[in-house]
């Protein structure tokens, strides 16, 4: 099992899951729910992320969940979130 470090993720209880993981990071380069976007810190600075899932309640909008994604832990140490990836790449 790989761990990932998320590029952007959030959680709530009921209503959503959204992990994403920088694209050079992301071994299978998931083309679903891929998003590119300038940075606010670094207009000049274009980030690419992958989509392991996108569950929204308020939005219906969905990305169904990668089939290597296993979750994902909080490192308390660092305050970082890593995604659990089973593809080895």
């Amino acid at each position: 099992m790989k761990n990932i470090e998320s590029n952007c993720c959030c959680f709530s209880k009921e209503m959503c899951e959204e992990v994403h993981v920088l694209k050079q990071d992301c071994p299978i380069k998931r083309a679903e729910g891929q998003r590119k976007y300038q940075t606010e810190y670094d207009g000049d600075k274009q980030i690419e992320d992958c989509t392991c899932v996108y569950f929204s309640g308020f939005k219906g909008y969905v990305v169904p969940k990668c089939e290597f994604y296993k979750g994902i832990k909080h490192n308390k140490k660092d305050g970082k979130y890593y995604i659990n990836c089973c593809k080895e790449g």
